[in-house]
């Protein structure tokens, strides 16, 4: 049964998994059927799963109430960021050295470092890192150390050594 809609997708060897409406849904691929549902019971910040990114043994989910990180190999959600705002959607997740980007439209990019495991400060407009927290996707840039971040203000280019723009090309309606 295949009702769930689907708002991103990643596989591992023997699963599919979905971020979808009715959380993070895990299809087998032997059997092809739906395994399971992974939802707020399951320690996501939210049911509506808008974007999950495979960066195994970590899926990086992300839903309307923030993000988690989930243990491919325990079935696990072992660390969150959650936020009071609520955001519109969560754009594309990128990995950039040791730092998880994800953008969150509505509150801005939260960072999460994989050495510490911790949260980093989130960046948004009062820090003057981004021009917009209206987010809808993020990409890395070819240069090692730079993120694209699209949204509401037009595209900007980050240096994320240095947390500075480098490039803005702003959204014009003429």
């Amino acid at each position: 049964d295949w009702s769930q809609s689907t708002n991103d997708i990643t596989n591992t060897q023997t699963f599919i998994y979905t971020a979808s409406d009715d959380g993070l849904c895990r299809y087998s691929k032997s059997s092809a059927s739906l395994d399971v549902c992974f939802t707020d019971d399951d320690g996501l910040p939210d049911n509506e799963v808008l974007s999950v990114l495979n960066e195994d043994p970590t899926l990086y989910v992300g839903t309307i109430g923030g993000v988690a990180l989930f243990g491919i190999h325990n079935d696990t959600v072992y660390e969150t960021w959650e936020s009071s705002a609520s955001s519109d959607g969560v754009a594309e997740t990128a990995i950039i050295g040791d730092v998880v980007y994800v953008g969150l439209s509505n509150i801005g990019l939260a960072r999460y470092n994989l050495t510490t495991s911790e949260w980093l400060q989130t960046w948004d407009e009062s820090l003057g890192v981004i021009n917009d927290i209206g987010i809808t996707s993020i990409t890395k840039d070819s240069n090692p150390n730079r993120l694209w971040v699209g949204g509401g203000d037009g595209v900007q280019l980050i240096d994320v050594v240095t947390s500075t723009e480098i490039l803005h090309w702003a959204d014009s309606s003429s």
